[in-house]
């Protein structure tokens, strides 16, 4: 079986109303769940962290991996992805003091992971129908 081959097209738009209603299915589903305790429903992520994975050698996209991190919650590590389908990650990253993203050991080999994002419902929007509530 050969590698995928991404071009950076991949994903698509839709109307603001279906993604209400996906993410409604979702919190819905969630709060079905007796046992599943406390969850977020998103994770925010600023552009720089964004553009510092995007603007690695030969990234075409990122690759979003769910998680637990180490107090047991559910989180979110973002990566970047290149044309053959590969994360682009390096085994020699140390950790940065100052967003918890990891850092590679030289800017311009790549391999960044970027993980932390400030949680919903914790920092929501107020505007947007995406988390309201059901």
């Amino acid at each position: 079986m050969s590698n995928p081959v991404f071009t950076g097209n991949e994903g698509h738009f839709i109307p603001v109303q279906e993604a209400a209603k996906h993410t409604k299915s979702y919190r819905l589903k969630k709060a079905a769940q007796k046992d599943a305790g406390p969850h977020a429903f998103a994770h925010f992520f600023g552009a720089n962290v964004i553009q510092r994975l995007l603007k690695q050698p030969g990234c075409v996209g990122i690759r979003i991996y769910h998680a637990t991190n180490e107090k047991g919650h559910r989180d979110l590590v973002i990566v970047g992805v290149t044309a053959d389908g590969e994360d682009i990650l390096q085994l020699t990253d140390s950790p940065d003091t100052k967003g918890g993203m990891m850092l590679p050991a030289s800017p311009t080999s790549g391999g960044a992971a970027a993980t932390g994002g400030n949680p919903c419902p914790n920092y929501c929007p107020k505007q947007s129908p995406l988390p309201t509530l059901p």
